[in-house]
């Protein structure tokens, strides 16, 4: 059995979703959907958009619609104390390596624990209705993809792992919990910062690169990736050694 996980707002959906759904051959598998869709400052939230998200997913499929307005308190206070402990940390690297200005950008801390979030509400529904889904497509509402499509199904090994970085990623619901620890353990750089072993991170930048990187280089990486999340979930899924593909997809955009 297939899922279909999305999140995010509808700003851009009625162009990019389309794209998504070819590219996983939706219309041709069984697929049951889970959404979990931020109301917040969309202008493109309304009802007209809502009938029209449901005629394209088929109504029939969609197993939960969950809404960011409805996050439970305990679920808003974990959301802000991880974008507290970035902010922090940021500030930390910035500190250590003697960087004039660093880049972040907290709100992809919310985006990470809302993929995990979603995930648990999959992973409830699953226990509570019997269901196991053997291959989950994560992404977001604004993804667009090439015309292509992707042969997920013809995977050898449903526990596979495979990623656009970082805007599709394909595996069973208990190999995406896993990876979306992500979102606790964002540090997976820092860890390695902050203890001071810049020879260990340096190392990791460059088998993630394929090559030596040069002082320049490394500069270049600490100030405008050591705290964006790409580069962060690489090492983490490196450090852990999860094993994945990357799904080639040229065309793949956010919009």
């Amino acid at each position: 059995m297939n899922s279909l996980i999305l999140f995010g707002q509808l700003r851009t959906f009625k162009q990019c979703l389309p794209t998504i759904l070819n590219y996983i051959d939706y219309y041709n598998k069984p697929f049951d959907v889970f959404l979990f869709i931020d109301k917040n400052n969309d202008k493109n939230y309304n009802e007209e958009n809502m009938l029209h998200l449901n005629n394209i997913l088929f109504s029939d499929r969609i197993k939960i619609i969950k809404y960011t307005d409805q996050m439970s308190q305990d679920e808003i206070k974990c959301e802000n104390d991880l974008i507290n402990k970035y902010n922090k940390t940021s500030q930390n690297i910035k500190k250590y390596f003697n960087l004039s200005s660093i880049t972040t950008n907290n709100f992809v801390t919310k985006l990470y624990y809302r993929r995990y979030l979603l995930l648990t509400y999959v992973s409830d529904y699953c226990q509570q209705n019997n269901v196991h889904y053997d291959n989950c497509i994560l992404t977001r509402f604004d993804i667009k993809l090439s015309d292509e499509k992707y042969m997920f199904y013809e995977k050898k090994n449903t526990n596979d792992l495979s990623i656009i970085f970082d805007i599709l990623f394909s595996g069973n619901l208990l190999t995406l919990l896993k990876i979306f620890q992500f979102s606790f353990e964002y540090f997976a750089m820092y860890d390695i910062c902050l203890t001071k072993n810049k020879e260990s991170l340096n190392n990791i930048l460059n088998n993630i690169h394929n090559k030596v990187l040069d002082e320049n280089e490394l500069n270049k990486i600490y100030k405008n990736w050591l705290c964006m999340p790409e580069m962060n979930f690489n090492v983490y899924l490196i450090k852990n050694n999860i094993k994945f593909t990357k799904i080639i997809c040229n065309n793949a955009i956010q919009r």
